[in-house]
Formats: C-alpha cells, sequence, structure tokens
C-alpha cells in the first residue's frame, strides 16, 4: 500500500489523502516486516502464518490505520482509495465520511466490502457535501442509483468498470440527481436495460456511455433531460447505435452534441 502522507502525526489541515497499492510489488510479507511482526503475533496463533494470514493480518492493520487516518482528517477535501488486490473496508470507511464535511471528491477503486446483507451503501453513509464520486470495481450487485440518487451535491458520477453487476438500472426518482452535471458509465458490462423517469437528473448536461456492450437502446426517460448539452457513445454495440440513429432519434433530438467513436462499425459502413 502507498500512502500519500503518513499515518502518523498530526493531519487535521490535510486536504488530499490518496491510498494505492504499490507499483512496486510489494507484498503482504514486505509490508509485515516494515511495520514489524508484533501486531502479527497477537493477530494469529500458528508459529509460521499462511499467506492467507498474513493478508488478513495486513487488512486489518490497514483498517486500523485508515479508521486513525479518517477519525484525524476533519479538513480533507479529497480521498481516493484505490486498492485493486484488496478488499476496500466499507464498514471503516462509510463509519467515518458523515463526519467528513469538507470532503467533496471520493474515488473508489475496488470491491467494497459492506455489512452483511448489505449490498449498496445507504445515502446517509456518504458524505454529507460530496460533490464528485467515481467507483471502479466496486462489484455492487444492487443498483446504486436509487441510493446516489439522494445525494444532494452530486454534480459528477462515474460507474466504471464492474462499479456494478446487474442487468437493469433506474434512476426512477423525480428530481432524483438534482445538481448532477456529468454522469459517465464506463465499463458498466452487464448493463441491459436503463430507464429514467420524467424528471430525474435535472441539471445534466454531458452524458458518457462506453463499453457498455449488452446495453440495449437509450432509456425513454432521456428525451425529457431538456439540459442535456453533450453525449458521448464510445465502443458501443453496432446495434446500439444504429437505434440511436434511427428508432429512437427523438430520445436525443434535443442534444446539441453527439459523438459517437466507431471503432467496430468500419465493417459495416
Amino acid at each position: 500500500m502507498f500512502l500519500s502522507a503518513p499515518i502518523g502525526g498530526d493531519h487535521k489541515n490535510l486536504q488530499t489523502l490518496q491510498i494505492e497499492e504499490s507499483e512496486f510489488g510489494l507484498d503482504a510479507m514486505d509490508i509485515v516486516r516494515l511495520r514489524g511482526i508484533r501486531f502479527i503475533k497477537k493477530s494469529v496463533t500458528t508459529p509460521s502464518f499462511t499467506t492467507e494470514e498474513i493478508h488478513k493480518a495486513v487488512d486489518r492493520m490497514f483498517e486500523e490505520s485508515l479508521e486513525k487516518a479518517l477519525k484525524q482528517m476533519d479538513n480533507l477535501v479529497s480521498l481516493s482509495l484505490i486498492l485493486l488486490e484488496r478488499i476496500i473496508p466499507g464498514d471503516v470507511l462509510f463509519a467515518q465520511t458523515p463526519n467528513l464535511y469538507q470532503l467533496r471528491s471520493l474515488t473508489l477503486w475496488g470491491r467494497l466490502l459492506l455489512k452483511q446483507q448489505q449490498q449498496c451503501p445507504d445515502s446517509s453513509q456518504f458524505p454529507p457535501n460530496l460533490t464528485k464520486l467515481v467507483l471502479i470495481h466496486s462489484e455492487f450487485e444492487q443498483d446504486p442509483m436509487p441510493v446516489l440518487d439522494k445525494l444532494p451535491n452530486l454534480r459528477l458520477l462515474q460507474l466504471n468498470a464492474y462499479a456494478y453487476k446487474g442487468k437493469s438500472m433506474s434512476c426512477s426518482s423525480t428530481r432524483g440527481f438534482p445538481q448532477l452535471q456529468q454522469l459517465v458509465l464506463f465499463g458498466v458490462h452487464s448493463l441491459e436495460e436503463w430507464r429514467v423517469k420524467a424528471g430525474a437528473m435535472p441539471s445534466l448536461t454531458h452524458l458518457t456511455i462506453a463499453k457498455c456492450e449488452k446495453l440495449k437502446m437509450l432509456p425513454e426517460g432521456l428525451q425529457h433531460v431538456t439540459t442535456l448539452r453533450e453525449l458521448d457513445l464510445r465502443d458501443m454495440s453496432y446495434e446500439f447505435n444504429k437505434r440511436v440513429r434511427n428508432e429512437d432519434a427523438y430520445k436525443v433530438r434535443h442534444i446539441p452534441s453527439i459523438h459517437f467513436d466507431l471503432p467496430n462499425e468500419i465493417e459495416f459502413m
């Protein structure tokens, strides 16, 4: 793991914290050596430690460090957790973030481990003044939109690369996402259907849909998002793009700028 600032000491004025896995192949045993073996001996009883035991101990150390760090950083404005090979401890993270009133930007890259039976965080668990949220590989099994559309100040939302594993997604709340201006759906590979209710996303100006290969069509309700100024479609299926140009054209005729990225369609032209 790499922390952009050390956990120890006074960081009450720290505004940006980024925690990510090392690019240099630092494994769990290296971290144990760096931190000392004393903690491990308290955590496991066997004289020789398996890889699984070491990883669990390292995860516990990280959870404790993260909790301590967030409690000390009242002025944190931006937080990024980039854990490609590990689980993001959702219980620890979301227990602290409602108290981070200054936090505006949150990026979570990695699978979120939540409380038992909880498939998606509740809207009350997010920082109250959050304006930017990026979720990558969160692997939500439950549609996150009914939760996220209640974030009152959210202006930019990105769901990237298996952030959601379900087939259907719905923006069904009237006046849901009241401040959202930019929405990016990138690599939501299982998504087949997206529904948008009239009145949802009343401030949306930019929409990007990319690499959602199974998405069949644009939502009917998109025609009611009259604030939309730019639609960017990248690496979508030939059938999807054909619908946008033909039978679904009425859904997008109010949008001044529509961009198609057509690398896979040359053979059809």
